[in-house]
């Protein structure tokens, strides 16, 4: 089996077969959670082919938002682009791909273990090591949900970019060194955290390798370049002083009264990571506010994220000054989690799963390198092949039934409002989405019965995170189909109040006083929609309405034009074409 495995070939084939064992129950799977931003809703993508060109001039969200932000990843939109033009938008050829390439990943992996460690690892090593990262649940949010090819794409091309720069060691070749540079700007053009690879390759090159000081400084120079190119071309494609409009909603640590106090809270975040590590009992797709309450700056918790903190580090340095793999593991992870910790800087989430994806391969390494170089399994190699094996088939057994919550929104927000009761962002999800679906319903009790569990999960969301804007939005609907103007007014208003640009909420504010003829209010409500958001539907087709009330009827028709392209089914702005269309004709 080494032998098979060892190959380049036998290491893909074996990395394939094993994703599709522990992930092919996705295939069938669902657009889930983030799909609908980044892929069902994102008009670059729809575009097809010519969607790769426009990848590379807007950040990744852009198509769906039309809002440039400081977000660039124009690989992984290139290739949904491809990917919707081959299959027409069908879910399984995405799942597929997600799976297929974590496979040739656990591939890569045992190649850039097998060649780089060949000297301080032996084969039963890297096989668990390798393992104990395809098994673990963790990744099952990375794999299952097909937004995240992103991350899998970053880990894939950092793993290609290591085995170039081991090649380049081997075999003193510059042509290694560019493909090295190369397949690191993938990565960063696949997600920018990847970045981090320009500081742990020095490491690797300087303590591990057999590269002279000379070459290791060659190999890092000419990653350090390419990171610098990276940044002047996303610099040039989107708005890098664009930064996310940060809100209690999508990180908690934003509600904190200072940086001192986020630092401490967010370093008490990287204990729950190392628990999810270590005990993934219960896992979910969101830990905003309150799921992990935050913690007092003086407190118990606080002094102990403080002291670990300090402790991890020291230990790392430590055994990095002994040249120990255990510590070049332990300082993969702790680097590749600093973007994503909410250390240095606040980011778009209090914590996710998906971000401990690449930072699990370093924890993985130093897990397995720990136990060996401890003095007490060094006479019980077998026992500790045993104890890593047998928690490989645990960890397996619980990716393999974490996969299943993944199916579609509503089987994966039903189960995480019970993995995560405290959180708004799962009672908002959840009654959204049960709000969508009594829509769809076949009879009026069933739609009747969902909404009324809809307006549960809402409410309890409010109560949770009186701030939630998008849950007063949502609530108001609600209170809209059935007939409570009033409280429906006094809900959007209460949005508007925390999220003034919310269009969605004075689109509806808008289209209730319409309906009370109080059409001074409804046009300004209609008009500010429009300027916020101009690629929603119900908004076009409202400001088509606004020039069509006035009889501005030639004004009107592009409106309405423009929401039938959005909703080729959209009633009102047919009605409006026509209307128009009928009134501008010659008698």
């Amino acid at each position: 089996m080494f032998k098979l495995v060892s190959t380049i070939k036998g290491s893909m084939i074996a990395g394939v077969i094993l994703a599709f064992v522990l992930f092919g129950n996705t295939l069938r799977h669902d657009f889930v959670l983030d799909d609908g931003l980044v892929i069902v809703n994102n008009n670059i993508i729809k575009h097809g082919y010519t969607g790769v060109f426009e990848a590379f001039q807007h950040s990744h969200t852009f198509g769906a938002t039309g809002i440039e932000d400081s977000g660039y990843r124009p690989i992984p939109i290139a290739i949904f682009s491809i990917l919707w033009a081959l299959t027409g938008g069908t879910p399984f050829g995405f799942h597929l791909l997600n799976v297929f390439l974590f496979g040739l990943t656990l591939g890569i992996m045992l190649q850039v273990l097998f060649r780089g460690f060949r000297d301080q690892l032996n084969q039963t090593q890297i096989l668990l090591i390798t393992m104990l990262f395809a098994v673990h649940p963790l990744h099952s949010e990375v794999v299952a949900n097909v937004k995240e090819l992103e991350d899998i794409l970053q880990l894939l091309f950092v793993l290609t970019s290591w085995w170039f720069l081991i090649r380049f060691v081997e075999v003193q070749n510059y042509r290694m060194l560019v493909f090295s540079s190369v397949f690191l700007a993938l990565a960063m053009l696949s997600k920018e955290t990847s970045l981090m690879f320009i500081i742990v390759a020095p490491i690797y090159l300087f303590l591990f390798s057999s590269a002279t000081k000379r070459k290791a400084l060659i190999a890092a120079g000419s990653l350090m370049a390419t990171a610098v190119v990276f940044w002047g071309v996303r610099y040039v494609a989107v708005d890098m002083n664009q930064q996310i409009q940060l809100t209690v909603l999508n990180n908690a640590l934003a509600s904190l009264p200072s940086r001192w106090w986020q630092i401490v809270s967010a370093l008490w975040m990287q204990v729950e990571y190392l628990t999810l590590f270590f005990y993934p009992s219960v896992l979910s797709f969101d830990y905003s506010f309150n799921q992990i309450p935050l913690i007092n700056v003086w407190g118990m918790r606080a002094i102990a994220a403080l002291i670990l903190g300090l402790l991890s580090v020291g230990i790392t340095v430590y055994l990095l000054v002994e040249k120990r793999v255990s510590g070049f593991g332990l300082a993969f992870y702790l680097l590749m989690m600093v973007p994503v910790s909410n250390i240095i800087v606040l980011i778009g989430s209090t914590m996710a799963e998906r971000f401990a994806y690449m930072p699990s391969l370093g924890m993985s390494v130093a897990v397995v390198a720990l136990l060996w170089e401890s003095k007490f399994f060094q006479k019980r190699k077998k026992l500790a092949q045993t104890l890593l094996i047998v928690a490989s088939l645990l960890l397996g057994t619980r990716t393999l039934i974490r996969n299943k919550d993944w199916k579609s929104d509503e089987v994966l927000f039903a189960a995480d409002v019970v993995n995560s009761p405290m959180s708004t962002r799962t009672h908002m999800t959840l009654g959204t989405t049960l709000l969508q679906k009594s829509s769809r319903a076949l009879d009026q009790q069933q739609a009747l019965a969902l909404v009324t569990q809809a307006r549960k999960h809402l409410v309890t969301s409010v109560e949770i995170l009186p701030e939630n804007y998008e849950s007063h939005y949502n609530i108001g609907v609600i209170d809209q189909q059935f007939g409570r103007d009033d409280l429906a007014l006094k809900s959007f208003e209460r949005c508007l109040e925390i999220a003034p640009e919310y269009a969605l909420a004075l689109n509806n504010a808008g289209v209730i006083h319409f309906n009370r003829k109080e059409y001074e209010k409804a046009e300004e409500c209609f008009l500010s929609a429009y300027k916020i958001n101009q690629l929603n539907g119900d908004i076009l087709a409202n400001r088509a309405l606004v020039e069509y009330r006035k009889g501005n009827y030639a004004e009107a028709i592009p409106y309405a034009e423009q929401a039938l392209k959005v909703n080729p089914m959209h009633q009102g702005a047919k009605n409006m074409l026509a209307g128009a269309r009928q009134a501008l004709a010659p008698m």
